[in-house]
């Protein structure tokens, strides 16, 4: 298309592992990435407000985790200990996307952000010609909210939630 809608992406991941004995070691990562992209409103009523530079979204996501792992018993029972995160943002920025109480457009923004954050144990007993035992448990709080800029009253209902899950696993494979 001649007028172009123009996006901007970028992105970083890293793993970082150490050990700090025979039988332990840390180990972290980091995922994340960031997308801006310009687009039409096809739902414009004004003509030049479907091409207006104004309309565009970022998204933003950032993933992280650090993990400790040992190993007891000889060998016979490798433990893992991990902690995550998890940060998302989703912005749009749009003309005539809003309206108020009496149906006139305006421009906005809507907004997103998601949340999760938790723990998690895994520990593996070897049981020799028995086979192997798998015991965890996990924790896990995820968070959502959404926004609308501005938002004239009663024309946005935002979304406030929250869901914390705690959950246990077990698994007895067979040699």
């Amino acid at each position: 298309l001649p007028w172009g809608d123009p996006t901007n992406k970028g992105g970083v991941s890293a793993r970082v592992s150490y050990r700090l004995s025979d039988s332990v070691s840390l180990e972290t990562g980091l995922f994340g990435f960031d997308n801006a992209v310009r687009f039409d409103n096809s739902n414009a009523m004004i003509a030049s407000n479907v091409f207006n530079a104004r309309n565009h979204s970022s998204a933003t996501l950032l993933q992280s985790y650090a993990r400790l792992i040992s190993d007891n018993l000889d060998g016979r029972l490798h433990n893992q200990m991990t902690v995550f995160g998890t940060i998302t943002d989703r912005n749009n920025w749009v003309t005539e996307s809003c309206y108020d109480l009496n149906y006139n457009a305006f421009d906005c923004r809507y907004g997103y952000r998601g949340t999760r954050q938790g723990a998690e144990y895994q520990g593996d007993l070897k049981l020799g010609a028995n086979g192997i035992a798998t015991l965890g448990l996990r924790n896990e709080t995820e968070r959502a909210s959404t926004s609308q800029s501005p938002a004239p009253a009663g024309t946005f209902t935002p979304i406030k939630a929250e869901q914390t899950t705690n959950s246990a696993f077990a698994q007895y494979r067979f040699s």
